[in-house]
């Protein structure tokens, strides 16, 4: 009898429109046989609205504004239609390899042209009214619709608490007396029942996500879920927040009651590279996963791509190694590291430098070498990402791209003060304070350089190509990290001298904008006149470093200080 510590649950998460090309699901599914994994999830916060045109809210009233008819009869027939046929196919498909499919969204939705036959949602002053008792109406519709023509989808998943939706009560600014007087907690339970009632009756599984932004909007939503019926799944994100590995863990993993319990995780590396700049999360993902185990969790699933990032995922990165180590530990938490080393270089390396639509052959490099020297690599990197993107582990950037103001840097150091008592304290700019922080900097930047010794790329056994992409990449990486550096010495000086008003603060701070002016040159320089995946150029956006040079003087001009 096998040992083995596992999960029952296995997803793998498509997020951007790669879930709309047949050869991306086609290749996932081809993964997903190969390394036991279960649970296909297309992640589209109002995909239902380009599945389902419930029509007990669209009646094919000819009489009334034609030209609203026809689009709406264009719009079902044209798009949804086609949409339904597809997803269909996926179902399909993922069936014949023992997948089940899910789809995540972000509810209340709505199309473009809904109030145009419901203005009454809509008050005078452009309020939505998010308690108007139609938004049940429609989604009760939507769900109903939706399993009758996927009457195979495995269940939803759904965000009730996140502000990126049109319709909630968490951003809600309607003045009626109902939404007045109705709870977040209320509203959150009423959204729940609407979608649970219709997907139970047909046997399907309902998942709750805990996308919140503060502990506050993490209390209230779980509060709600607590008096849920016991069979809705709950899923974590292994960290408060979002992806972020310098995080502790999600304080809420083990204590959702008696319901099921999901953790999610990221392989792609949103808050680590985006992908293109590698690194390794899988030493971390073990010691997570082993804590989810001892905490009842049954299932994990793994993000590999981002929704507003076209052209990559882990599938055109060397991260596949951690969708590949996901998948492994998924089925034995306390599987031996080096063997998942060793099972990416048997599925093959893909390089970054190339659109993921390119659907290029994997690379199996041929030295005896190889699997240690880039095992180190992958290591080494984590540890200058993990120094180049945080300071002292909060998040310097949102999107993996240079800092373009401070009121944006401020606002995104701020969510791991929101999570863990008293850090707020390590980020003042104070004299000992910022003595760290650039030494973390320069820290990476000094291991950055080390890190061609440690792959040695030469001695891979490497086709010719992927020997001078991987050179390429590693000349960029250096470049990124030194990018970062001089941005956050930049940041730092500036909030130290709006403190201090000291004129000698300001003199460093334009010594340091001159710097980082001469470096935005040379980097457009470098990247003028060349052809890359456009992912470098988000990755090396210049532009983001001029805007930060502006905003730094403006507010030193606005204080006075120049």
């Amino acid at each position: 009898m096998s040992n083995n510590k596992g999960f029952a649950f296995r997803g793998l998460e498509f997020h951007n429109r790669r879930m709309w090309q047949w050869g991306s699901v086609k290749r996932a599914l081809d993964f997903m046989k190969v390394f036991k994994l279960n649970g296909l999830i297309f992640h589209q916060n109002d995909i239902l609205n380009y599945l389902v045109f419930p029509s007990e809210l669209y009646p094919p009233i000819i009489s009334q504004a034609k030209s609203r008819f026809f689009f709406n009869g264009v719009r079902s027939l044209s798009l949804i239609l086609n949409n339904r046929l597809y997803i269909q196919r996926v179902i399909r498909e993922a069936k014949k390899v023992g997948v089940n499919f899910y789809l995540e969204v972000k509810e209340i939705c709505y199309p473009a042209d809904f109030l145009t036959w419901y203005p009454e949602v809509l008050k005078p002053n452009g309020a939505i009214c998010t308690t108007n008792p139609l938004w049940w109406s429609y989604l009760d519709a939507k769900v109903r619709e939706l399993l009758e023509v996927l009457p195979d989808l495995a269940g939803l998943i759904i965000s009730p608490a996140t502000d990126e939706t049109q319709v909630s009560i968490h951003h809600n600014t309607c003045q009626c007396r109902r939404c007045q007087n109705t709870t977040p907690q209320e509203w959150y339970r009423r959204l729940i029942e609407t979608i649970y009632k219709p997907l139970h009756a047909k046997g399907k599984t309902l998942v709750i996500r805990d996308f919140v932004k503060s502990p506050s909007d993490h209390s209230i939503l779980m509060d709600a879920l607590m008096e849920s019926p016991k069979d809705i799944v709950i899923s974590l994100k292994f960290a408060p927040q979002d992806y972020f590995h310098t995080f502790p863990n999600n304080p809420r993993i083990g204590e959702v009651g008696n319901h099921p319990q999901w953790v999610e995780f990221d392989c792609w590396g949103q808050f680590y590279g985006l992908g293109f700049f590698p690194c390794s999360v899988v030493e971390d993902m073990q010691k997570r996963m082993q804590y989810c185990y001892t905490k009842g969790v049954s299932g994990v699933l793994f993000r590999t791509d981002l929704e507003y990032v076209a052209e990559s995922s882990t599938f055109n990165s060397f991260n596949l190694l951690n969708l590949i180590g996901g998948a492994c530990l998924a089925q034995n938490i306390n599987m031996d590291i080096d063997k998942i080393y060793e099972k990416w270089l048997e599925y093959g390396l893909f390089s970054p430098l190339h659109d993921e639509s390119e659907m290029r052959e994997p690379i199996h490099p041929s030295s005896p070498t190889a699997l240690k020297n880039l095992r180190d690599f992958m290591r080494a990197s984590w540890s200058v990402m993990e120094k180049t993107v945080y300071v002292r582990g909060s998040p310097l950037t949102s999107n993996g791209t240079f800092p373009s103001n401070i009121d944006e840097v401020t606002e995104i150091m701020d969510y791991k003060c929101r999570w863990v008592p008293g850090f707020s304290n390590l980020l003042e700019p104070t004299e000992e304070n910022l003595k760290v922080i650039f030494e973390e900097k320069d820290l990476a930047l000094k291991e950055v350089e080390r890190l061609p010794k440690i792959l040695a790329v030469e001695e891979l056994g490497l086709p010719q190509e992927m020997v001078s992409e991987l050179k390429i990449l590693l000349k960029f990486y250096e470049m990124y990290v030194r990018g970062f550096q001089l941005c956050t010495h930049a940041i730092f000086l500036t909030k130290k001298a709006l403190k201090t008003k000291d004129k000698k603060d300001v003199c460093m701070i334009l010594e340091v904008l001159e710097k980082l002016s001469e470096y935005k040159n040379n980097l457009s320089k470098e990247l003028e006149d060349t052809s890359y995946t456009h992912l470098t150029y988000q990755m090396l956006n210049s532009d983001r470093l001029e805007k930060l040079v502006k905003d730094i003087r403006f507010l030193l001009k606005a204080s006075n200080l120049l």
